[in-house]
């Protein structure tokens, strides 16, 4: 389980991802520009592509925009071991 409280989002708002190491593949795949819009949609293109690079997939993710102007994000996501039975405790 991973759980997040991320306040990067205010900086997306000024169209600064460019200039964040995290961001810098994101910025490339979708646009500077489309950062703060879809962020959550990005989180979680992150944290699949990130998973994936050490053997778990992304089983559930849930998130939100919170606090003032929505620049705070709150995200979940449950990743599991390649190959293993989610169903297991």
């Amino acid at each position: 389980m991973l759980v997040v409280n991320d306040g990067l989002r205010q900086a997306l708002r000024m169209n600064t991802g460019w200039s964040i190491d995290c961001m810098w593949e994101a910025a490339a795949q979708f646009g500077n520009a489309a950062l703060h819009e879809k962020y959550l949609d990005i989180c979680r293109w992150l944290v699949k592509k990130k998973a994936a690079q050490v053997g778990y997939s992304l089983r559930r993710w849930t998130g939100y925009y919170c606090g003032f102007q929505s620049t705070m994000t709150h995200f979940a996501a449950v990743l599991v071991k390649a190959g293993m039975d989610s169903t297991a405790p």
